[in-house]
């Protein structure tokens, strides 16, 4: 089979995954479990077909030197995110399937109180959660609410680029980092001087683009972005902690007044073989910047339990509201 056919099979089992290894039948994540698509194992030289359908000349030149590969493409009538590495049997693929277009929030059964994120003019939404739980599907919905509504500009800077977005009443601008900027860093300096009302940072990954994000969110700007976190708790100390003990007190300071709000979410198995979202909702209402301000983070669970009607919405609450509307018999 051709690169668009393994692709077909994979989307008709509604994969949201694809993994082809070399001297390996090609395998799809399928409801959080990996499925062989057939017994064909890929050769050497199919898989290197498949690296010049999805791969550029350099991009295939960096893999061959030992360099992994993030980049995304359009292959079969779809979009997908592809990490191309070496392992010791060989080269291989890992593949995510991005939808065409950004889903519409209205979509996804988020809270108002999420939805509200996409009104605000400056400061710090956070979308977390573990690899694969769609955190860049909410930012994205997030975003294009803007971009349909709102007469602004948005600057995007990712690694790579997912989810492609018109420029509607908004300007869109999106940056891939080592296609179009060396990295997040010099993105964010540099997005600083194009004017623009709205940056959606891929992921903060280390301490400098942290530092660079909370700065543009005090300077009057939304900065909507993503972390590696489980829990608005969590998400907050790992921010605060990456920092020098030393400029924690400022940290602390610098989120307490930026932070609009945190969305942490899961994906677990429904009933009907699929997957559904669990979501902790976190509105940085006077009593959560307190927290933030004075180290008392630990207290944060606290408020959400307390605040559902700031719009806050605990991992627990979320999981009965699953329950109750028959998605899922118990978390597994």
């Amino acid at each position: 089979m051709m690169i668009e056919e393994i692709i077909q099979h994979a989307v008709a089992r509604n994969a949201s995954d694809l993994h082809i290894v070399e001297g390996e039948p090609p395998r799809a994540r399928v409801a959080g479990a990996l499925e062989e698509l057939d017994g064909e194992r890929i050769s050497a030289d199919r898989f290197t077909t498949f690296l010049h359908a999805l791969l550029s000349e350099r991009e295939r030149d960096a893999l061959n030197g030992g360099v992994e590969v993030d980049t995304a493409c359009s292959v079969g009538n779809g979009r997908w995110r592809v990490h191309a590495y070496l392992q010791r049997r060989g080269r291989a693929l890992s593949m995510r399937r991005i939808p065409g277009r950004p889903p519409a929030l209205e979509t996804l059964g988020l809270p108002e109180s999420v939805a509200r994120f996409s009104l605000v003019r400056r400061g710090l939404v956070l979308i977390t959660g573990p690899t694969g739980s769609g955190k860049s599907t909410t930012a994205a919905a997030l975003i294009d609410q803007i971009a349909k509504r709102d007469p602004k500009h948005i600057v995007t800077i990712e690694h790579p680029i997912e989810f492609v977005f018109e420029s509607d009443r908004a300007l869109v601008s999106q940056r891939e980092v080592g296609t179009h900027v060396a990295s997040c860093a010099h993105a964010l300096r540099a997005a600083l001087r194009e004017d623009p009302n709205v940056i959606f940072v891929g992921e903060m990954r280390d301490l400098e683009t942290i530092q660079l994000a909370l700065i543009a969110a005090e300077t009057g700007h939304l900065v909507i972005s993503t972390l590696h976190t489980s829990s608005a708790a969590q998400t907050i100390a790992r921010i605060i902690d990456v920092f020098p003990a030393e400029q924690q007190p400022q940290v602390r300071a610098a989120l307490a007044e930026t932070l609009e709000g945190i969305v942490a979410q899961e994906l677990v198995v429904n009933r009907r073989g699929g997957r559904s979202v669990v979501r902790e909702v976190l509105v940085a209402t006077p009593a959560v910047r307190a927290l933030i301000r004075e180290g008392k983070t630990h207290h944060v669970d606290h408020v959400l339990q307390t605040s559902a009607g700031s719009g806050m919405l605990t991992r627990e609450m979320s999981i009965r509201g699953l329950q109750e509307r028959g998605e899922i018999d118990r978390l597994r």
